[in-house]
């Protein structure tokens, strides 16, 4: 799966109302600030196969920008971004879940390779 210029911006600066996010399965992408006095939402051409969060959006965003036409496969426990150019860089996010007395935490790894 690719991921449009356009939702790239929409990311990009969504980047600077809250670093984290978690994009939901389908076709919308929501965010909420810190403080909670902005909240956004955009309908984007992708359709997005599982939900998915991103820790540091700033981060996935500068390494999104070094690679030429990204594709994004999804698994169960990860989402990995791969240079479609035939360069072996590649960053994989792998969301954990672990539970305490009370509830579940989520744990985001992003590994760059």
């Amino acid at each position: 799966m690719k991921i449009s210029k356009g939702t790239m911006d929409v990311l990009k600066n969504y980047s600077e109302i809250n670093q984290s996010i978690v994009i939901k399965e389908g076709n919308e992408i929501k965010t909420i600030s810190a403080l909670k006095n902005i909240l956004s939402r955009a309908v984007v051409k992708e359709n997005f196969p599982k939900d998915f969060a991103i820790y540091d959006l700033p981060t996935f965003i500068g390494f999104h920008s070094t690679m030429s036409e990204p594709e994004f496969e999804f698994n169960d426990a990860s989402m990995t971004m791969k240079d479609s150019s035939g360069n072996n860089r590649h960053a994989t996010m792998v969301t954990k879940k672990k539970k305490t007395n009370s509830s579940t935490i989520i744990i985001i790894e992003i590994r760059f390779i």
